[in-house]
């Protein structure tokens, strides 16, 4: 994995959109011969990035990290409200009973909420993958002892 930043948004970042493919690649120049990858929160969430990761690597090896998702969203909270993204006039009580009210017409795939549907998420990869090419973890088990899990 690349050291200078956790995620780097390979599709559908930012960076990929501009610069394409091979500057993804450039990233693992280190890695000769040696399995790599990249961590993103945003991989699973998106619609777009099983087609696209499937389209590049059909034989792609998946695993996918699952929080509980009460403290992901949690989690997810005081991460935006630390960003300033969340009114800070408005407690943790208040804005999940608003983002509950809002979740049937919110149609934004990222929200906090909807970050937690892992259900849907993964049959949206398993319209591309197979069953076999996934690894599923839990994050607890990954915090209590991570070179055992991974």
């Amino acid at each position: 994995m690349p050291d200078k930043k956790k995620e780097i948004e390979y599709i559908g970042g930012d960076l990929w959109k501009k610069y394409g493919d091979q500057w993804y690649f450039n990233l693992f120049n280190d890695c000769n011969g040696v399995i790599f990858g990249d961590v993103s929160v945003d991989y699973i969430c998106n619609n777009e990035s099983p087609k696209l990761l499937y389209e590049r690597f059909p034989n792609l090896k998946l695993i996918i990290s699952l929080r509980n998702p009460v403290d992901r969203a949690i989690s997810a909270y005081y991460w935006n409200y630390r960003k300033g993204n969340i009114d800070t006039d408005l407690s943790i009580n208040d804005y999940f009973n608003t983002q509950i009210k809002n979740y049937k017409s919110d149609k934004n795939l990222f929200s906090i909420l909807n970050r937690g549907l892992y259900e849907k998420q993964i049959f949206n990869y398993l319209e591309y993958f197979h069953p076999n090419q996934f690894k599923i973890i839990f994050y607890d088990h990954i915090k209590i002892d991570q070179k055992k899990v991974l």
